[in-house]
């Protein structure tokens, strides 16, 4: 069974590109476009609530928390991810399954700490965001548990990585799947009983549910890839490998959550309370735009690390080249519904008409910047699937605090209006493809103009 186990994963090695992306990649597209759907049904039911506004704001200032604790389990689930497929496309398999492992040991020393976080900084974080007692109140409570209780999607999303990284996402869709519906279903149950509570403890047992089917996948089905108990006390060398991507990847998502602190506060003192509100409910609406394709690079990460890792040139760049047509398709519907229908979509939240009137001029201004953005995700992601998420890194701190922070902030300032802050987006967007764009021409020609050249000798 263990030859079969291997035969099957080398298709990434041989399997028609084309082909091979869409077999790997449309469970993850999936998957994650339920997840998307999940974190606005969130805000879709607190916003039933008689608290409905203050609701929306406490969720959009305990937002970008939430986004670091996503930090640190995708950032390490990524590292281990790209390297788990750069050792199996080597046939080095032994040192994938102590890959495996470490990332697990380490992705449940983070849930711990994020515990102490939700038990101890959770007001003190609302507090700092905000004057209002009500949102700081709906915020401390949604906080404490989903930090509190963080440990369902930490492990859920190691379990997840590892079988992506041997390209079984089917296994991957049907974990996902089962958190995100589960969570929608209590959502459903709970909030209209419990409000922002509910929905808090809805997230937490939905997460819950989706690690207990990812152990039992892990544990139970026959996989190329162990998680053997003496593997994962920590080494040295696999911590390193697995944070040389990952830790840039932490980096990068966490530069996004200083991002959301700092737009929250300068929308805070243009536009209290409404301007959040507003800046939440996109990021909500925009991840349904944005998970998909995040789904689809997570796929081409695996295939991307497989060849690099087995020196293949010709099929590294042909997914990278199919990763970008894809993603901006994905990206054209995604600006197009913003830009013709933004009223309706803030409508799907039971949107003031404060929060219309600034709501539908941030989203079609925005989405301007979405088809630059596919390009961009697609080249972060390549970079770290070859093991230079440093560049990746660089990417992201370029476009959300050398210049989307500071473009937001100078426009807010000589303006006075919350829609000039808006264009500070564009703004980044086109400066991180620049970036990307020089990056991508540098590593061509250091690492992979000749990997064919090294493959056949």
């Amino acid at each position: 069974m263990e030859k079969t186990e291997k035969i099957e994963l080398n298709r990434m090695g041989f399997e028609p590109e084309g082909k091979l992306l869409l077999k790997m990649a449309w469970p993850m597209i999936l998957s994650m476009l339920m997840q998307a759907f999940y974190n606005v049904v969130d805000t879709y039911f607190v916003s039933q609530t008689a608290d409905a506004l203050y609701a929306r704001s406490a969720l959009s200032l305990a937002f970008p928390v939430q986004m670091l604790m996503l930090a640190f389990s995708i950032g390490t689930a990524v590292g281990m991810n790209s390297l788990i497929s750069r050792r199996l496309g080597a046939r080095r398999y032994e040192e994938a399954n102590r890959a495996a492992a470490n990332g697990m040991t380490l992705l449940i020393l983070s849930s711990l700490c994020f515990a102490l976080v939700g038990i101890f900084l959770s007001r003190p974080i609302m507090s700092l965001l905000s004057g209002d007692e009500r949102v700081i109140e709906l915020g401390t409570s949604y906080l404490f548990i989903c930090c509190t209780f963080s440990m369902g999607t930490f492990v859920a999303v190691g379990i997840e990585r590892i079988m992506t990284a041997q390209g079984k996402t089917l296994l991957t869709m049907t974990m996902q799947l089962t958190g995100a519906v589960s969570n929608i279903i209590l959502d459903a149950l709970w909030v209209p009983l419990w409000g922002v509570t509910g929905a808090a403890i809805a997230t937490v047992v939905g997460q819950g549910i989706g690690m207990l089917l990812s152990i039992a996948i892990m544990a139970f089905g026959r996989h190329e890839v162990v998680v053997r108990l003496r593997d994962m006390k920590l080494q040295r060398e696999a911590v390193r490998q697995i944070y040389s991507v990952g830790a840039p990847s932490i980096v990068m998502q966490a530069i996004g959550v200083v991002m959301l602190f700092g737009m929250d506060l300068i929308l805070e003192s243009l536009l209290p309370t409404v301007g959040v509100a507003v800046f939440g409910v996109y990021y909500k609406l925009q991840s349904v735009v944005f998970m998909p394709v995040f789904g689809l690079t997570n796929a081409s990460m695996s295939i991307e690390g497989y060849n690099f890792g087995a020196r293949n040139k010709k099929r590294l760049l042909k997914v990278l080249k199919l990763t970008i047509i894809c993603t901006v398709c994905f990206m054209s519907v995604g600006m197009l519904m913003f830009q013709l229908i933004p009223d309706k979509l803030l409508g799907i939240f039971n949107a003031t008409a404060a929060e219309v009137e600034v709501g539908v001029p941030a989203l079609r201004i925005i989405s301007l910047c979405f088809l630059v953005a596919a390009v961009c995700i697609s080249l972060s992601t390549f970079f770290g699937a070859i093991g230079q998420g440093i560049r990746s890194m660089w990417i992201s701190l370029i476009r959300q605090l050398v210049v989307l922070l500071p473009a937001a902030f100078i426009l807010a300032r000589l303006t006075g209006e919350v829609t000039a802050v808006w264009w500070a987006f564009p703004i980044a967007e086109v400066a991180s493809l620049i970036t990307a764009s020089v990056m991508y021409i540098k590593t061509y020609r250091r690492s992979i103009q000749t990997l064919d050249e090294v493959r056949q000798a």
